[in-house]
C-alpha cells in the first residue's frame, strides 16, 4: 500500500464540499462536477454518491459551508448589528472564496447555518418594531444588496484609478478626471453602501438611524 494511500483521510460528506469548493475557486463553478471531484479527491466517482448524490446537493454545501464560514453571529443585539457582521462577514467569504461564492449569488443556502441567520435577522428586525412582512422584506433585500457589492470583491475590481481612465481626456470627461484625482477607494465605497442601507432601513421604520458599527470591517 503506498504512503499516500495510507494517510489519506476517509470519503465524506466534509471533504466533498471542500474539494468542491477548492475546484471552484481555482476554475470557477462550472468546473464542479463529479468526474472532477473524483479526480480531485483520488477516488472512483460512484464512491462520492454514498455522501452527495447530485450536483445540486454539492451546490447547496458549498452555500452552506460558505454562510458557515461567514460567522456572522446568532442571535445579535440589533438589525444594525446584523446587518454590519452580515456584510463584513459575506465580504470576507467574497475575498477568500472568489470562484466558490459565485453559488450564493445563483442559489439560496438553505442548511442549518444559514437559517440560524436568517432567524437572527428577522428577530432582530421584530424586536425592533418591522413587521413580519416589512422584516423578511429587510432581511430579503439586505442579503440581495450585499451579495451584490461582494461581487466587486471576488477578486476586487479594478480600481476607478486605473490607467485607462487616467487617460481619459480632462475635456470630454471632466468628472471622471477629479474622480481619478481624488483617489477613490474601494473601502470607502464598501462602508458607503453598507451604512447607506443600515440609513434606508432605519428609514424605512421611521426610526433614528442606529449608531452602533461593530463589526463593520474583518
Amino acid at each position: 500500500m503506498s504512503t499516500r494511500a495510507q494517510v489519506r483521510a476517509p470519503l465524506n460528506r466534509d471533504r466533498v464540499i471542500d474539494a468542491a469548493i477548492t475546484i471552484a475557486d481555482a476554475e470557477g463553478v462550472e468546473a464542479v462536477t463529479m468526474r472532477r471531484l473524483a479526480e480531485e479527491l483520488g477516488v472512483h466517482p460512484t464512491s462520492m454518491y454514498n455522501h452527495i448524490a447530485t450536483k445540486d446537493a454539492i451546490l447547496d454545501g458549498i452555500a452552506e459551508a460558505l454562510i458557515a464560514e461567514a460567522h456572522v453571529p446568532t442571535p445579535v443585539d440589533s438589525w444594525a448589528d446584523w446587518v454590519r457582521a452580515f456584510a463584513a462577514g459575506i465580504r470576507s467569504v467574497a475575498r477568500a472564496h472568489p470562484g466558490a461564492f459565485l453559488v450564493l449569488t445563483q442559489r439560496a443556502a438553505v442548511g442549518p447555518t444559514a437559517s440560524e441567520v436568517t432567524e437572527a435577522g428577522l428577530d432582530a428586525f421584530r424586536r425592533a418594531g418591522f413587521s413580519p412582512l416589512a422584516a423578511g422584506q429587510a432581511v430579503s433585500g439586505t442579503s440581495l444588496a450585499l451579495l451584490g457589492i461582494a461581487l466587486n470583491e471576488c477578486p476586487p475590481t479594478a480600481a476607478l484609478t486605473d490607467a485607462h481612465l487616467k487617460d481619459l481626456s480632462p475635456q470630454e470627461f471632466p468628472r471622471i478626471n477629479e474622480t481619478v484625482a481624488a483617489d477613490v477607494d474601494q473601502e470607502g465605497v464598501w462602508t458607503l453602501m453598507v451604512e447607506a442601507l443600515v440609513t434606508g432601513l432605519a428609514a424605512s421604520l421611521g426610526a433614528p438611524k442606529p449608531t452602533s458599527r461593530r463589526r463593520l470591517r474583518q
